[in-house]
Parts: C-alpha cells; structure tokens; sequence
C-alpha cells in the first residue's frame, strides 16, 4: 500500500471492469480479502445491488478484493456509490484496515441461517 492510497474492500460491482473504467477510467487489481462476521445480500440496495450487513456471532465471511485508490479516486467512488450506500471502516480478515461501502438505509437483523 502506497501513502498516497486508501485500501477499500469491494464486494459487488465496483469489481467490474467496465464500471471501474467508467468511474475510476482504469482497471485496479486488487487483492484478494475477506470481511469476517458480515453477510452480503444481493438485490439489497434499490432492488438491483448488493450490500453486506454485520452478523454478530456468526461465522460468515463475505469475500472480495482489496483495492487501493488515489485520494481523488476515493471521492470518485463516493459519488458513483451515491447516498444510498455509506463509507465504513473496517478490518479486514488479513488485519488491512479498509473502507468498504454499506447500504446507507437500516440494516435487517440476520440470523445466522442465512
């Protein structure tokens, strides 16, 4: 990780190359990663795109990948999540403190048997 980078922990379609050349106007490899005790939801935002909910007590893991993003590309990011996800800090499984965007509305309680 460079200084100048933010590490964002991406689950849905910020992982899509064609979305990354739109918002970002290149591709990011990224490294794999997991977020332990969270749960990813599809169709949870708007009825088209995921999110990822904590799950206390769980043994859930929602993998994705690790991407770092130029300070601009952050704000970026912001824009293109709009206000329907928020920009959370968490730790990764590898110990990588990362942003990661949640779905802005409130989150469901979920069992473990999801």
């Amino acid at each position: 990780m460079s200084l100048n980078t933010s590490p964002v922990f991406a689950y849905g379609t910020l992982l899509d190359n064609h979305i990354q050349l739109e918002v970002f106007g290149r591709l990011i490899t990224g490294v794999p990663d997991q977020l332990y005790g969270f749960v990813l939801r599809q169709r949870a935002v708007a009825g088209t795109y995921p999110d990822i909910f904590p799950s206390p007590g769980s043994n859930s893991r929602v993998s994705g990948m690790r991407l770092e993003l130029q300070p601009e590309e952050l704000l970026l990011a912001d824009t293109y999540e709009t206000d329907l996800y928020t920009r959370e800090r968490v730790t990764l499984d590898s110990g990588t403190e990362a942003w990661v965007y949640m779905g802005a509305g409130k989150n469901p309680k979920i069992s473990n048997e999801i």
